[in-house]
């Protein structure tokens, strides 16, 4: 095991069945980790938290001899397989009807450009079960979210939310609607009701802005980024963010995320999925370190990059070259253990636990909870 900051040996499985690629060293160490007696309660308690039970399962099946290697506990990969299962049949649903959306923006001339979800399932992992994702991500530009919204309305969604008691949609407020958009990066979410055996709704976070989590207009940066977005070869209807674009994206969104103290209280900071879509991204890239480095810096969001690619450098060590952080490293950056209030400067934390072991510290939250 190549991370020496870990303890517990629960911990180093689950990052080590996360790496993008093993070598001899680390499909040794897993067999040995999958035929100890571990707490697999801990294990399988850490892969559903951070949402990685699709990636798991396909490192596992990509190799053979870990397959016929006997778990000391025999429903684990049963476990991780189902999950995957679920997960395949769910994104195939929800890109079907992603796909519908799109084909609708096309017809009506909107220029788009999904994020994250479906689109990382399709064009990184390759594989619809790989990842879970509740919503879908689309980026319009700030002129076309009227039109934009309009079709989805026809299609049938309802910008409101879920009623937990009945599963039906409540309507937001005319209010609702316009103080989401003022403070946000995006619309209120539009959600339609699915039939289907683990998809309830089909929900769009339609986004007008790329400066997460905050208020300010972005609208050069998503213009240029839906000029240079990309289609599936498979899918020729579905637009994209560009491979260069989703990483930096993905990289400022993880950051964004991470540094929020209300994500911390919600466990949504520092989630493995995230990491490893960053991951997965890097170990299967076709662009160039020097765009990528270029275009963080020319979108003004360098500081959010270097936090993401330092912090999946600690869990998957040797990933990104040491260059390629140091001219990405902003002079201070003592922000890499910082959590602020949302959308402003108020700092309300400062970790003292290395990195990897706060991802894995499930009850960080507890001490901040008032």
């Amino acid at each position: 095991m190549d991370n020496e900051s870990l303890n517990e040996l629960e911990e180093q499985l689950v990052l080590l069945l996360t790496k993008p690629q093993w070598n001899n060293h680390d499909v040794e160490a897993i067999q040995e980790l999958v035929t100890s007696s571990l707490d697999w309660s801990r294990v399988i308690g850490i892969i559903q938290i951070h949402r990685i039970a699709g990636i798991c399962w396909l490192n596992l099946f990509r190799n053979e001899e870990l397959l016929n290697t006997k778990c000391s506990f025999g429903r684990f990969y049963d476990y991780l397989r189902n999950i995957y299962s679920m997960q395949e049949l769910k994104g195939q649903e929800q890109f079907r009807l992603t796909m519908g959306m799109c084909n609708k923006f096309r017809l009506e001339q909107i220029n788009f450009a999904l994020m994250k979800g479906s689109a990382l399932a399709v064009g990184v992992y390759r594989n619809m079960g790989s990842r879970d994702f509740v919503d879908n991500d689309i980026l319009v530009h700030p002129s076309e979210i009227n039109k934009a919204s309009r079709i989805l309305k026809e299609l049938g969604y309802i910008q409101g939310k879920v009623d937990v008691r009945t599963g039906g949609i409540i309507p937001a407020a005319r209010e609702e609607l316009l103080s989401w958009s003022m403070y946000s990066h995006e619309v209120h979410p539009f959600i339609k009701k699915v039939e289907h055996p683990f998809l309830r709704y089909h929900i769009v976070d339609m986004h007008y802005s790329v400066d997460l989590n905050t208020k300010n207009r972005t609208d050069n940066i998503v213009e240029n980024l839906l000029k240079s977005s990309i289609t599936f070869h498979e899918f020729p209807d579905v637009s994209c963010l560009s491979k260069i674009d989703m990483l930096v994206f993905i990289c400022n969104h993880f950051y964004k995320e991470a540094t929020s103290f209300d994500e911390i209280l919600n466990y949504r900071d520092l989630l493995l999925y995230k990491i490893c879509d960053i991951a997965f991204s890097v170990y299967n890239n076709d662009f160039s370190w020097e765009e990528l480095v270029s275009k963080a810096k020319e979108n003004k969001c360098n500081e959010g990059v270097y936090y993401s690619l330092f912090y999946t450098n600690e869990l998957y060590k040797g990933l990104i070259p040491e260059e390629v952080l140091q001219a990405l490293a902003p002079n201070d950056t003592s922000y890499l253990h910082k959590v602020y209030q949302y959308d402003s400067d108020l700092q309300m934390i400062e970790w003292e636990d290395p990195i990897v072991q706060r991802v894995f510290k499930m009850n960080r939250a507890a001490a901040f909870r008032l």
